[in-house]
């Protein structure tokens, strides 16, 4: 009797494990933030602006979500979560809102300013609260309230624009009793008990599961800061206790690089980021922190770091042990980069504007600050106190448009190399006691010895300061060191047989009287000593034209032609400069 009983509750007993199985598979894995690991400084957010669609809601339910989420981030223990009311001045200086839409240069431009990695943008797409019946508590009739909310969430890299990802959360609360108290069509989140309700329990269960997305999500992202003040053997970062940083936290820095821009939106996507060096966190002070250097090179005021956990900091000491950053070219021991040798004469006028009045700088910023960072390289540059003899002359403004003319002024210095153009400040606004002002510097490099730009850019910088000198300084130096470091890699990419001190010389002569005479000229210029190059541009109608790059001057090879007994044709000479040469087969 026993044994059938047996075999009769078996079936039974395998139907309730099969069953408890299947609830476990089909229900949804939920880590919540405090379960994911945590590691390196805490990383700054910005919320923009909780904008509401869902038809119905009331007044005041955007600020009421804003403030949870901005609470419950800031209990993680995870963000730094910048205030609402730093924000403001701040946005208003740069006529940016955090309303609406967020497009990829308005994200990236709150990087910029506020140093936050990461903005979060929330949309409630869904909300209702309604009596859905009644149930009968002794003699009390006690309403069934259901409050149902939806929330969509985009979480933005705030240093290039880049939705970094996105997610729904909703969540319906159906209870006996109570509901949201709404006054006049406005929602009151001051009660204390709001998150009683079920309209509150659903916020507050929405609130947690985008947190724990929100850390979730961002996890893989290394905290970033930026340089204050780089040293040779140092750097000062932007962080210290307040942010969570230790001493022996390990930083790589990078290079900012010129601002990358959509061809197609003309929106800007970032910018672009060069890994350095290396260093180690040596003394935190409660804003800011001083990291030795350990390899590869300090970089300048303003570059990127990121923090490196310590598992990976000894690949990236060997990488920069083995690599020099800012030239791929291999030095050999005890030589001098040929680019180095060359010296450089620096000459960027400069205007300020205020209310249309314009203004000339006497000490310019960015001229200035184009100098510092190419000494700090290693750079031969001509003294700026020659230079501020000339810099709003007739001559120097003619130089910014005509290469003829920069090279005119750049023999003026003995200089192999110029980089000249203009910068401009301009107030924008006055911001309670703030000043805000805006710049653009726009320069190019000129090698004297052949006419060639090697680079060429214009970057654009912001600041905010109680005076607007300051302010309008503090925007040309920024712009000016994005300028600067571009131009270095320019001039470190450069090939070394392009610093040999060669003349580029233009050639024509007419008269030719058949292909054959052509190729005797051809070959004549290809054996004159110093001719490192003969390009044959064009020939037709017994005309030829021919570019030559030599180190030797164009009256030098004007009178070893002229010397040069052809076979077929005889030569006169019509016309000869410094850089171009006339002549007539006869």
């Amino acid at each position: 009797m026993s044994i059938k009983k047996s075999s009769e509750s078996s079936p039974r007993l395998l139907l309730v494990v099969v069953l408890l199985l299947a609830v476990v598979l089909c229900c949804e894995l939920v880590v919540t933030a405090s379960e994911i690991e945590f590691y390196g400084p805490k990383k700054r957010v910005a919320i923009a602006d909780v904008e509401v669609l869902a038809p119905g809601a009331p007044r005041g339910l955007a600020n009421g979500i804003e403030e949870m989420l901005i609470s419950s981030l800031h209990q993680s223990g995870r963000f730094i979560v910048l205030e609402r009311s730093a924000l403001e001045e701040i946005l208003r200086e740069q006529r940016l809102s955090l309303t609406g839409v967020i497009r990829p240069d308005t994200a990236a431009k709150v990087g910029e300013l506020f140093g936050a990695q990461i903005l979060v943008k929330t949309v409630v797409t869904g909300f209702a609260e309604e009596k859905i019946g009644t149930v009968q508590l002794g003699p009390l009739v006690v309403s069934i309230v259901r409050g149902y909310i939806a929330m969509d969430m985009r979480i933005f890299d705030a240093n290039t624009g880049v939705i970094i990802e996105s997610r729904k959360a909703e969540s319906t609360i159906t209870e006996t009793g109570g509901g949201v108290l709404i006054r006049g069509g406005i929602i009151d989140f001051t009660i204390s008990d709001y998150e009683k309700t079920p309209l509150g329990k659903a916020t507050r269960e929405v609130i947690d599961k985008l947190v724990d997305f929100i850390v979730s999500e961002v996890r893989p992202v290394p905290w970033q800061g930026r340089v204050a003040i780089a040293e040779p053997s140092k750097v000062y970062v932007n962080a210290g206790f307040d942010v969570g940083m230790q001493n022996n936290s390990y930083l790589e820095i990078f290079e900012r690089g010129r601002e990358i821009i959509d061809p197609s939106t003309g929106l800007s996507l970032g910018f672009q980021k060069t890994g350095i060096g290396v260093a180690i966190v040596e003394e935190v002070s409660e804003k800011y922190s001083v990291a030795s250097l350990l390899a590869g090179s300090a970089g300048s005021d303003g570059d990127i770091v990121e923090f490196v956990r310590a598992e990976s900091v000894t690949g990236i000491i060997e990488k920069y042990k083995a690599h020099r950053p800012d030239d791929n070219r291999e030095v050999k021991d005890g030589e001098r980069d040929p680019v180095l040798s060359k010296s450089i004469v620096v000459m960027i006028p400069e205007t300020h504007i205020r209310r249309r009045v314009e203004t000339r700088i006497p000490d310019p910023a960015a001229e200035t600050e184009i100098i510092r960072v190419l000494v700090e390289h290693g750079f031969n540059v001509v003294d700026q106190i020659k230079v501020a003899e000339i810099r709003y002359t007739e001559m120097a403004f003619a130089a910014i448009h005509d290469v003829r003319n920069a090279i005119s002024l750049a023999r003026q210095f003995d200089a192999d190399m110029i980089i000249i153009g203009e910068a401009l400040s301009e107030w924008v606004e006055d911001i309670h006691n703030m000043v805000s002002c805006r710049a653009r510097v726009e320069a190019r490099i000129i090698d004297m010895n052949t006419g060639r730009i090697l680079a060429a850019d214009g970057v654009e910088g912001s600041a905010l300061d109680v005076s607007e000198g300051i302010a309008s300084k503090k925007a040309l130096r920024a712009a000016s060191t994005m300028l600067a470091n571009y131009f270095v890699d320019q001039l470190f990419a450069q090939q070394p047989d392009e610093y040999v001190v060669m003349e580029q010389i233009e050639v024509l002569i007419t008269g030719l009287s058949s292909y054959r005479q052509l190729m005797e000229f051809e070959e004549a210029l290809e054996q004159i000593d110093g001719i490192a190059e003969v390009h044959r541009q064009s020939y037709a109608g017994g005309i030829a034209r021919f570019t030559l790059r030599s180190s030797v001057t164009a009256r030098e090879i004007t009178d070893a032609l002229f010397r040069w007994a052809f076979d077929s044709f005889d030569l006169d000479v019509t016309y000869f400069s410094s850089s171009k040469i006339e002549l007539e087969a006869m």
